[in-house]
């Protein structure tokens, strides 16, 4: 893995929107970023990062990795590139849905300006945004950003009560991973039951060993079947998730460095 001194070179290129560079060149610079950064994951889980991935229609993704879908631009403030892009990114995001089955987000990014989204009815939604500069406090922040910590997202089931639980709910706790980073390895887990519609099953490299798969891993994510819940007027009408997200929202402000963007999480003010 490059040492500090060669990522934030990479962060620097990214973060020059003004500098002489093609839109390949920021294709590339993403791709190696996502390859290099100290992200809180076990080995193996990036291994696999595409430039160029055929979608089967003649159109090409810019970086696929995993279930995200990253949309790369050489400078998003120019005429009608962002709104050109964003179609073109929610078609990436449907058609790759539909080839696997699977749940896609999509990324639009130009290296300076990070934007993620939910397709919902075949419409982008907004999740959330960081822009960056050359400044190595940057490096972190687009590192949590693109990862997030672990454990206020992803769960194990745990075993029921005696007295069991009720229809639709499940008792849920923080999936662990022995990689993880100050200050989130030092706290407690977050355990709640939780609707059972907002745990959702997810895939990552962990999940893959040669000619085969194992069982997906767990997340809470809350999404309907209709769309995405970012606020907590949505949020309230589900008590458990509510309660989780709570639980979440509380560490990731209390813990998280003052100059880290806020966290993707919904907004529970």
């Amino acid at each position: 893995m490059p040492g500090t001194a060669a990522l934030l070179e990479l962060l620097s290129r990214l973060a020059r929107r003004d500098a002489p560079r093609t839109e390949a060149d920021v294709q590339a610079d993403v791709r190696q970023f996502i390859l290099s950064a100290p992200f809180q994951l076990d080995e193996g889980d990036v291994e696999n990062v595409y430039l160029e991935s055929p979608l089967g229609d003649r159109r090409r993704i810019d970086v696929a990795v995993g279930s995200t879908v990253i949309e790369v631009k050489r400078d998003l403030r120019r005429g009608r590139v962002r709104t050109e892009a964003l179609e073109q990114l929610a078609g990436y995001v449907e058609r790759r849905a539909q080839q696997t089955g699977s749940r896609y987000v999509g990324v639009l990014t130009d290296g300076t300006e990070w934007r993620c989204y939910n397709l919902v009815k075949e419409e982008l939604h907004e999740v959330s945004t960081l822009t960056i500069t050359d400044d190595r406090a940057d490096l972190e922040k687009l590192t949590v950003w693109l990862e997030g910590p672990r454990l206020l997202f992803l769960v194990s089931v745990k075993q029921n009560t005696p007295l069991g639980l009720p229809a639709g709910k499940m008792a849920v706790v923080s999936s662990r991973s022995a990689n993880e980073k100050k200050p989130w390895k030092d706290l407690p887990n977050v355990e709640g039951v939780v609707e059972t519609e907002f745990v959702r099953p997810l895939l990552s490299g962990e999940n893959l060993l040669p000619y085969r798969m194992v069982a997906p891993l767990l997340a809470v994510i809350p999404c309907d079947s209709n769309r995405l819940l970012t606020g907590s007027d949505d949020i309230e009408l589900y008590p458990g998730l509510y309660q989780w997200w709570g639980q979440a929202e509380e560490a990731w402000m209390a813990h998280r460095s003052t100059e880290r963007p806020q966290s993707p999480l919904p907004d529970l003010a």
